[in-house]
Order: C-alpha cells, then structure tokens, then sequence
C-alpha cells in the first residue's frame, strides 16, 4: 500500500497533507526489504500530525485509498 498511498513522485501524499493540514509519515521499506504487495496482509503503521478535524480527515482518505486498491481486481 506505501506506493499508492505515497503516489507518483509523492503526489498524493503532498496532496494529502496540505488538503488536511496534516503532516503523514509512511515508514520507509527497510534495505533488503522486498516491496509489499496489496495482498499479502502486512500492516503497516502511518502516523498523522495535526489538529483534530484535519487528521480524521486525512485518516479517512488514507482508509478511502486503501479500500479502493483492496477492492479493485487485478
């Protein structure tokens, strides 16, 4: 889920975080890591920063993003 919730060049992150007023931290994939697949259940913790309002807001477009990808057949 990191590149889709992530983006393009980090697109939909920056836009996240300044649609919410937020600040989003995605871990980075440790070295030697192998990326994560939408379907392999790994779990992975994102903190929000921000005020009230603005992080459930953003916290539920980061669960919209990854129930879209979820959802979507391969």
């Amino acid at each position: 889920m990191r590149p889709h919730i992530i983006g393009r060049g980090g697109e939909t992150i920056r836009r996240l975080q300044l649609e919410t007023q937020t600040k989003i931290n995605v871990p980075k994939m440790a070295e030697g890591e192998a990326p994560i697949f939408e379907d392999d259940g790994t779990t992975i913790e994102i903190t929000v920063e921000g005020d009230v309002e603005g992080t459930e807001i953003c916290r539920r477009k980061i669960d919209a993003i990854v129930a879209e990808k979820v959802l979507q057949p391969a």
